[in-house]
């Protein structure tokens, strides 16, 4: 989302997360607000380094897995800001399109509410955030 394109990244997720969210104005608002902040406290997006994706898993006539995510985010300190997290993609039409969703282990009891087929093997690792001076 370095590129600051809220619609286009509103696209990649599932219907059923925006509307458990409000609507799509309300998330694209909220980013918006979110990242001015960031940029007011000086804090700037560097880069985000998608990995491989894990095993994928097909239940309930939805495919799902876990993708590894690295966002660099540089302080106004000059430091960065290294956070190693996961997404959740989920494809119901056999893997011809993919939706998204940032995840992490504290989510996935929200998210089995949003998804109620959520597979148990989505539980990612703790996410980690190291500091580099």
């Amino acid at each position: 989302m370095i590129s600051r394109n809220y619609t286009e990244f509103i696209k990649f997720m599932p219907l059923t997360l925006i509307k458990s969210m409000g609507d799509k104005q309300a998330i694209i608002d909220n980013m918006k607000k979110g990242d001015q902040k960031m940029i007011s406290d000086g804090f700037m997006w560097d880069k985000v380094i998608v990995g491989e994706p894990g095993e994928i898993v097909d239940t309930a006539n939805t495919l799902q897995c876990l993708v590894p995510q690295t966002l660099l985010i540089n302080t106004p300190q000059k430091s960065q800001i290294i956070n190693h997290s996961y997404t959740l993609a989920v494809s119901w039409d056999k893997g011809v399109t993919w939706l998204f969703a940032g995840i992490n282990s504290r989510d996935v009891s929200v998210l089995k509410r949003v998804y109620p087929v959520l597979s148990d093997k989505m539980t990612p690792p703790e996410s980690k955030t190291e500091v580099i001076d």
